[in-house]
């Protein structure tokens, strides 16, 4: 039972200690943002950086996992403050913001010899590409995956984590489909093309989801717009 009564005890010291009102420069809160959306390193980042030229002595863990299966339990009880995912939690009382519209693209290293601008998709599906392990059910994918899958697209090489995608990519002829918002990082750092699919495909939103019991705490409304004013930056131009 101690850690679900430390935590809880460490929560309402924190709330007396801020009764008269939240305070950034001052505060000593600690907060947990949960991040397995693939950009949840670079997001992280971001949102050390922000919290840190706010509010100096607020502390922030960020956990960059694949979903975790225990996400909602964790946002009840308060272990996570905030998740950022592409999969909102469908259950009451969970809050899903929608930050912005993200989609997918075709990753390929420059100098490709068969994939470039105008890509059709005969040219698509005679590509070869690199992609995650099919770890869970393909109805959790986003459509144009399940598309491709479906048409048929030739997978040579499977990986464990997305981020391993792009490395791949700029060392082979290998091609790989990733998050647009990703796409300036990919051509700056790694020398990447970032092309558009030869198929209509629904947006892709992104969601920070946190627990209705925090809707009204000072110091959790300061983080949630912190977290909207930063990661709204990394959206698709």
């Amino acid at each position: 039972m101690y850690p679900a009564i430390k935590q809880a005890l460490d929560a309402l010291r924190a709330t007396l200690a801020e009764a008269s009102g939240f305070d950034p420069g001052t505060s000593q809160r600690r907060f947990r943002i949960s991040i397995p959306h693939p950009m949840g390193p670079f997001y992280s980042l971001a949102l050390r950086a922000a919290v840190a030229a706010a509010a100096p002595s607020v502390v922030g863990t960020f956990d960059t996992v694949s979903r975790p299966v225990d996400l909602e339990e964790s946002l009840r009880d308060g272990i996570v403050d905030v998740a950022i995912d592409w999969l909102p939690v469908q259950l009451d009382p969970f809050v899903n913001r929608k930050l912005f519209d993200d989609r997918l693209v075709l990753l390929a290293r420059r100098g490709h010899p068969s994939v470039g601008v105008g890509l059709t998709m005969e040219e698509l599906l005679k590509a070869e590409f690199v992609s995650l392990h099919h770890r869970r059910e393909i109805d959790h994918a986003p459509m144009a995956i399940k598309e491709l899958l479906e048409l048929g697209i030739r997978e040579t090489a499977h990986v464990s984590e997305l981020l391993e995608i792009p490395t791949l990519v700029a060392s082979t002829d290998l091609v790989g489909i990733f998050a647009a918002s990703m796409g300036p990082i990919m051509e700056q750092r790694l020398g990447l093309q970032v092309l558009p699919l030869p198929l209509e495909s629904p947006s892709l939103p992104i969601y920070m989801i946190w627990h209705e019991t925090r809707r009204h705490d000072p110091a959790h409304r300061w983080l949630r717009e912190i977290v909207a004013q930063e990661l709204s930056r990394f959206a698709p131009g």
